[in-house]
């Protein structure tokens, strides 16, 4: 028995329970999205460890985010590449795009949990999300490291991140990184 096509029952369930997942964390039931997010069957799911990734900012734990958002992206890179029109064209350059999208870093959107669809659709933009929560969680673990050294190497990691920022869009971003000043 399948639910679409060439899928299993049991895949179904596990895209079925991170969506669930996700939609607790946007009401603000972190709990319990940490309770479905945190088992094992969902550690090769990007969506799952980014949604986990953000449990763990929402509670101060930068170093476990981290991982999580390292994981994500690793995933995500590896995933198969989707059709080459899916974030092609005029409509990311234009000014009304580029707006929009500093506005949402702006209001720190990329801290929002992204559904399994946006990942499979636009796996660009998830990425450039990802990137942007890695960057974050480098950097408010270096505002609240005591070590000065590790408190460098992550500020420098942040930095080192940003390179895979692309695109008008982020180079405000980049000039706020720079100067250390992101919250």
């Amino acid at each position: 028995m399948s639910f679409g096509p060439n899928a299993p029952a049991d895949k179904q369930q596990s895209t079925d329970k991170v969506a669930v997942a996700i939609k607790y964390l946007r009401q603000g039931w972190d709990a319990q999205a940490f309770t479905i997010l945190s088992e094992p069957v969902y550690e090769k799911n990007p969506a799952a460890q980014f949604a986990l990734g953000i449990c763990h900012i929402r509670v101060n734990e930068h170093l476990s985010a981290i991982r999580c958002f390292e994981q994500a992206l690793q995933l995500l890179k590896s995933a198969p590449v989707p059709p080459p029109d899916t974030l092609r064209g005029t409509a990311e350059n234009s000014g009304t795009y580029i707006g929009l999208a500093k506005r949402q870093i702006e209001e720190k959107a990329y801290l929002t949990p992204m559904d399994e669809d946006l990942f499979k659709s636009f796996p660009k933009i998830a990425e450039q999300m990802i990137l942007l929560a890695l960057i974050h969680a480098y950097m408010m673990g270096s505002s609240t490291e005591q070590d000065p050294e590790k408190k460098t190497k992550m500020t420098e990691q942040a930095k080192r991140l940003s390179s895979g920022l692309t695109g008008p869009v982020f180079e405000e971003f980049k000039k706020k990184l720079a100067g250390n000043n992101l919250n």
